[in-house]
C-alpha cells in the first residue's frame, strides 16, 4: 500500500517535470522564431512575456513573417531598381499584408527576388533605413529607381485591410523597371 503511493507520486511529479520541460522548449522557439523575424532582443523579450508557456498553441504560430526571406541586415544595396518592403515584428497589418506580398514575390524570377528586400523597421539596420526614407506606417514599399525613389503604404490604414491593388501597382512597376 505504502509502495503504490510512492510510485503515484513518483510518476505525478515525473510528469510535472516533463509538461515543464515541454513548455519551456515551446517558450524558447518562440524566442528563437522572434528573433528570426526581426526583433531585437527587447521586442522577443515583450513578446515572450505576452505569451507566457501556458499560451504555447500561440507561441508556436509566429507567422506568418519574412523570417525565411532576404532580410536586410547590412547597409541598403545601392543598385537600382531595388524594391524594400518595410515591416515591423508583431505587426497586425504587416502579418495580414505578408501572405499576398509574398504570393507577388513568388511570381517573380529568381534574379528578381535578388532585388526585393525585407525591412524590419525596429532592427539596427531598419532604422539606419528609415533615417534614409521615413516612413511612418507599415507595411509599407520603397521603390527605388535609378532617377527616383516611391513610397508606397501597403494596406488600408482606415480599414487596416490589405490594398493588394497598391501591392500589385508596386509589384507591376518593379518588373517593368526591372525588365527596361
Amino acid at each position: 500500500m505504502e509502495n503504490n503511493k510512492s510510485n503515484k507520486a513518483l510518476i505525478v511529479f515525473i510528469s510535472i517535470i516533463i509538461i515543464l520541460l515541454l513548455l519551456s522548449v515551446a517558450y524558447i522557439i518562440a524566442g528563437i522564431k522572434a528573433i528570426n523575424a526581426g526583433a531585437n532582443s527587447e521586442q522577443t523579450k515583450d513578446f515572450l512575456i505576452k505569451h507566457l508557456p501556458w499560451e504555447w498553441h500561440q507561441v508556436l504560430s509566429v507567422e506568418p513573417n519574412p523570417k525565411k526571406d532576404q532580410i536586410l541586415k547590412q547597409e541598403q544595396p545601392e543598385e537600382t531598381p531595388m524594391l524594400f518592403i518595410v515591416y515591423r515584428f508583431e505587426c497586425p497589418d504587416c502579418e495580414k499584408a505578408y501572405p499576398y506580398i509574398k504570393e507577388k514575390i513568388n511570381e517573380l524570377s529568381d534574379e528578381e527576388k535578388t532585388h526585393v528586400w525585407w525591412v524590419p523597421s525596429r532592427t539596427k539596420y531598419g532604422k539606419m533605413f528609415l533615417d534614409k526614407h521615413p516612413i511612418e506606417l507599415v507595411p509599407s514599399s520603397v521603390l527605388r529607381l535609378e532617377d527616383e525613389t516611391t513610397i508606397d503604404i501597403l494596406y488600408d490604414p482606415n480599414t487596416s485591410e490589405t490594398d493588394k491593388d497598391k501591392i500589385d501597382e508596386v509589384f507591376e512597376r518593379f518588373k517593368q523597371e526591372l525588365r527596361e
